[in-house]
């Protein structure tokens, strides 16, 4: 599929089942889930077995697993959801097991996805929604240019509040503009063979 330096995305495979499992029951991802979580273990397994048996594409959906080059260990999900072949875009999700986060493992899996929105499904647009709790994320992406397009306010209730939800917007010839600006050459030399 797309590899980076530190980590290869790849579709996922039956003996993915439990790991996918393990992330979707993941507390922290049941935290930035946009829906409501599936709560019991049969119904998710179930939901996940039939996801391996569509091949981990059904509809409009297509599913990644992220793993570490150095060990060959999976340690995030990547959902490209609501792609339109008509309109030629989707949404991005990744998550990624606890301990990754903020390795540059992270960093080269979410410019691998990108990548391969535009370079390989030949995208003209991705967006993603980040919580606007999830300082991190909005940092990435204001460093890598990506606008805010909308601001969904007090959206999803989590820890016994209200929060905004930010929707941000990536076009491919904005892609392709940032191809050629340092933070994005820094990033991918850091990330690359």
């Amino acid at each position: 599929m797309r590899q980076g330096r530190f980590v290869k995305l790849r579709k996922p495979e039956e003996w993915d089942i439990d790991f996918i499992l393990n992330i979707l029951k993941d507390e922290d991802y049941r935290l930035f889930i946009g829906g409501d979580p599936l709560d019991r273990d049969k119904t998710l397994r179930d939901h996940i077995v039939r996801l391996a048996q569509s091949g981990f594409s059904y509809d409009s959906n297509l599913y990644l697993v992220v793993d570490r080059l150095s060990d060959h260990k999976p340690i995030g999900v990547i959902f490209f959801n609501r792609v339109s072949w008509r309109n030629r875009n989707c949404t991005l999700d990744l998550f990624f097991l606890k301990e990754e986060r903020g390795r540059l493992d992270v960093i080269d899996a979410y410019l691998s996805a990108v990548e391969y929105v535009f370079l390989e499904l030949g995208l003209h647009k991705v967006i993603g929604y980040v919580y606007a709790f999830n300082t991190r994320l909005i940092g990435i992406h204001e460093k890598l240019g990506i606008r805010m397009e909308q601001r969904l306010v007090e959206h999803v209730f989590r820890n016994g509040k209200y929060h905004d939800v930010l929707c941000y917007g990536f076009l491919e010839s904005e892609f392709k503009a940032l191809q050629n600006k340092p933070i994005y050459k820094f990033l991918r030399k850091l990330c690359r063979n």
